[in-house]
């Protein structure tokens, strides 16, 4: 197999968000920007005034979707063919999908989202209950009130009503409930942007990505599918599925809650999310997105999609959302900082269960401008090692000059510190992502998802929630790697052979949670299958995950990754008799780690650091891989000339601003800059005399990244640990030049710009963005630095 070449496909696919005037030269020259940086891939978000103007302010000019606007998109996917750039489409202006940025509502008010409100009145003694238009029931002390009751004396009656969702974010939502919605949806995007692409969608461009669309609380007609379906009336349940404030108290409340949220995932999907599918299929096209809340468990139940898992099957490629540093370093032994750990599972048991490995995660968009390559190692890794096998970085932002280039942030444009240095993380995911695309994981695990006793809420629902969490956190304890499963995919699957077969997938193992309002006939058809612990490798330490894959060649390969905070060391074994090979997930050469062999196992040591991966491949004949060269320590380096490059500054008047550091103290020696400097710092030396051959230069600690130069040639890129780059032949005298920069974290934290700008013009996130940046560290090359001689 050919590991060095990987498709611009499989790289990671940046949002380029168009929140301001548009032109054909900047489209271009944005484009190559792009390109210098190591991006291969994009897609396009245009951000219209209209789309959030009291949180987020946006000036996107010309209007969106007007053939103007259509045509610039086009010129765009046309520049970046031209340099052998990789392209999906956007169905929204702005999100979450299925609106058209308030198109559909302005033309079509009867489709507008749909809310459940409660009012409190009295009714007069011996007067007849007379129901509001939008009235769907009344209750006086916990019992309904219907039309036309009477009473002797004066009640309190509480009616609840459907209305119009207006707050500032769902004032230009509509109804994805509704199939009529899903049709003028399809036609005022779909079609248009059909008609100017032609025969390029299908072929150049395969994927349109859809963004967490989901319904109000109510939709016209639903009370009536209620009654077809379950044989009673949800208008007697409506005060226990509102809202919090009267949770379901009954198991009778909870079928109520419960079946109405299944109802509700019925409809979206039915309606909007297959629809959708079905037309980009006809087109030669897939459908891309993901869910929102996914990172939750009980997301399903707040946002009404009912069997998520259901749902993410009816995308041709499932995602998950990761853009609200729901995946970072662990904090008291947890990497998810909301929600549960396996989360990442939900999109890449959907792929495999519909038949294929590819999966997306949308991440990074608001985790702050700290952001830096290592960090998205980490989080990377952390998906993929659950499944993930394609990635979507936000943002890029097409303005540059005013607060709307920092309301996501990181920003990846080279006008913000550090951006620059991407080439080696896009590199890095993107064979990654080729490898678990080409690959089918070998999992034989299964962990069934309650759906039904979550959407039940109450404590029983907390309890559901509880057991499928603690589930599913031992068995990545114990190193199992598992899918999650619910309740369509055992219903149409068959026990065979002592296993679960659904489709493409099957399961000897099925470990299921309490859920007390599930199917009994689900249940009772699991209930034969055993729970064994299978772990995919033996080790110690918990934090090391892994990934067992099988490629079409017969071959297999395992993706191990250390998801722990620090530098961890562990021997693994793995049940094997074949030959080990590994991967550089950088540049795809292919090397024989250190190991041995013994009783059918391959005993494998390893040292990786905090978000490290390896990638093994495993072989019937022995590969000519070389081992990986040796070295011998040679010299520390101490003595550096230093010179502040760029100082990084963000102006109330002028935006962005990158000065010269000229007139800037330069640190005098290898630690911690200052903590307001966000910039780059140049460390020169002339090497002493060495023995002649070929030498590795380690940079030891460092905050952020490094480009190297030698003799004012361009070497190379470090951008995480272990940070070392190979400078080749070398005698001595040459000339060392270590460039490192940090983020914009250090300047965002500390500025006043912000504090001079209206709120709707920084942008809502800014808030919790500052917080993480604050805690962001100084830049700085701390070392030690040292040469080693390759033996």
């Amino acid at each position: 197999m050919n590991f060095q070449h990987v498709p611009a496909s499989a790289y990671p696919v940046y949002t380029w968000l168009w929140n301001g005037n548009i032109t054909r030269d900047e489209i271009k020259r944005q484009i190559n920007d792009m390109y210098a940086a190591g991006i291969r891939a994009f897609y396009i978000i245009g951000e219209p005034e209209n789309f959030r103007p009291q949180t987020r302010k946006t000036h996107l000019s010309p209007e969106y979707l007007s053939d103007e606007y259509i045509d610039l998109v086009y010129y765009a996917y046309e520049t970046a063919k031209e340099k052998g750039m990789y392209t999906w489409l956007y169905n929204e202006g702005g999100f979450p999908s299925g609106m058209v940025c308030g198109k559909i509502r302005e033309k079509y008010p009867e489709l507008a989202m749909k809310q459940l409100e409660s009012v409190d009145f009295s009714l007069p003694p011996h007067t007849p209950y007379a129901p509001h238009a939008r009235a769907l029931s009344a209750f006086s002390q916990s019992v309904r009130v219907h039309s036309g009751d009477t009473f002797e004396k004066e009640i309190a009656i509480r009616e609840y009503r459907w209305r119009d969702s207006d707050d500032a974010h769902a004032r230009i939502r509509s109804d994805i409930a509704q199939r009529r919605n899903t049709d003028l949806f399809l036609e005022m995007t779909h079609e248009k942007l059909k008609q100017r692409f032609g025969d390029r969608m299908g072929t150049d461009i395969t994927l349109m990505f859809d963004d967490e669309a989901f319904m109000g609380q109510w939709s016209q007609g639903l009370d009536q599918l209620f009654l077809e379906r379950y044989g009673y009336d949800i208008k007697d349940y409506i005060p226990q599925i509102i809202s919090n404030r009267f949770p379901p108290q009954t198991d009778e409340h909870c079928q109520a809650k419960s079946d109405y949220i299944m109802l509700c995932g019925d409809l979206v999907r039915e309606n909007y999310f297959k629809p959708m599918k079905e037309w980009l299929n006809r087109h030669s096209m897939l459908s891309t997105g993901h869910l929102d809340n996914d990172n939750k468990i009980e997301g399903a139940m707040r946002n009404r999609y009912g069997n998520a898992l259901k749902t993410l099957r009816e995308f041709d490629v499932p995602g998950i959302d990761v853009i609200w540093s729901q995946i970072d370093y662990p904090q008291n032994g947890k990497s998810c900082k909301e929600g549960y750990e396996f989360f990442p599972r939900l999109a890449s048991s959907a792929a495999r269960q519909i038949g294929h490995s590819r999966c997306v995660s949308e991440s990074f968009a608001v985790y702050g401008a700290h952001v830096d390559p290592e960090r998205m190692r980490y989080a990377v890794n952390y998906q993929a090692v659950r499944g993930i096998s394609q990635f979507n970085f936000m943002v890029i932002s097409y303005d540059r000059k005013t607060p709307m280039a920092h309301q996501y942030r990181p920003n990846f444009i080279p006008e913000n510190v550090g951006m620059d240095r991407l080439h080696t993380i896009n590199d890095y995911t993107a064979r990654l992502s080729h490898l678990l695309q080409e690959s089918r994981a070998d999992i034989a695990t299964a962990l069934y998802f309650p759906f039904r006793s979550i959407c039940a809420s109450g404590p029983k629902g907390e309890k559901a929630m509880d057991s499928f969490e603690q589930l599913g956190e031992m068995l990545e304890r114990e190193g199992v790697s598992f899918d999650l499963i619910d309740e369509d995919l055992v219903g149409s699957g068959e026990i065979r052979d002592g296993a679960l077969i659904c489709g493409p997938v099957s399961y000897r193992n099925v470990f299921v949670p309490e859920g007390p309002f599930e199917k009994k006939e689900i249940l009772e058809k699991l209930s034969c299958l055993p729970q064994q612990i299978e772990p995919c490798i033996e080790r110690h330490n918990s934090f090391l995950q892994s990934r067992k894959l099988r490629f079409s060649d017969g071959s297999e390969g395992y993706f191990i990754c250390n998801t722990d905070g620090k530098t961890l060391s562990d021997t693994v074994a793995i049940a094997s008799k074949r030959h080990l090979s590994a991967i550089c997930l950088e540049t795809g050469a292919c090397y024989t780690p250190e190991h041995t062999q013994e009783n059918g196992r391959i005993l494998l040591p390893l040292s990786l650091h905090r978000g490290e991966g390896i990638f093994l491949h495993l072989t019937d004949e022995k590969q000519s891989a070389p081992a990986l060269p040796k070295t011998e320590f040679s010299i520390a380096l101490v003595d550096f000339k230093t010179q502040v490059k760029r100082v990084y500054k963000l102006d109330g008047e002028r935006g962005i601003l990158n000065l010269p550091g000229d007139d800037m103290l330069a640190p005098t020696s290898l630690g911690l800059w200052d903590e307001a400097l966000s910039g780059e710092v140049s460390y020169r030396c002339t090497l002493p005399a060495l023995a002649p051959g070929q030498y590795r230069l380690q940079l030891g600690d460092m905050h952020n990244t490094a480009l190297v130069y030698l003799n004012g040639k361009y070497i190379g890129e470090t951008p995480y640990p272990p940070y070392q780059v190979d400078l080749g032949k070398l005698h001595g005298g040459e000339e060392l030049e270590i460039v490192v920069a940090n983020t914009p974290a250090n300047e965002c934290a500390r500025t006043d710009y912000f504090d001079q700008k209206p709120i709707e013009d920084v942008g809502s996130y800014h808030q919790n963005m500052v917080i993480a940046e604050a805690q962001a560290p100084s830049g700085g090359l701390l070392g030690p630095v040292t040469l080693h001689k390759i033996l």
